[in-house]
């Protein structure tokens, strides 16, 4: 991406994962999601999920940036951050 770190924030919510907010120098919010011991080709099947959820254009779905399955070691994937908001009367 060409940028560095200048904030990491753990985020809570994951029995399975880890996750993080990620912002960087030039201003860019992301999601990390990590995996010390996760399965190989976990996170690539889930960007490509994800990648088809987006095709369908029905819901706001993040962007998958990149990822990394090591298969015997730490695995992530880097998704676009997608701020949460309140409910309104069309999510009713």
């Amino acid at each position: 991406m060409g940028t560095h770190v200048v904030r990491a924030t753990p985020v809570g919510g994951g029995c399975i994962n880890n996750g993080s907010r990620i912002e960087t120098e030039s201003g860019a919010i992301l999601f990390l999601k990590w995996n010390p011991s996760g399965p190989p080709g976990m996170f690539e099947a889930e960007a490509d999920g994800l990648r088809a959820l987006r095709r369908a254009d029905a819901l706001r779905v993040p962007e998958p940036i990149g990822w990394h399955d090591h298969g015997s070691g730490e695995s992530w994937l880097l998704l676009e951050h997608v701020s949460q908001g309140s409910a309104s009367r069309e999510t009713d």
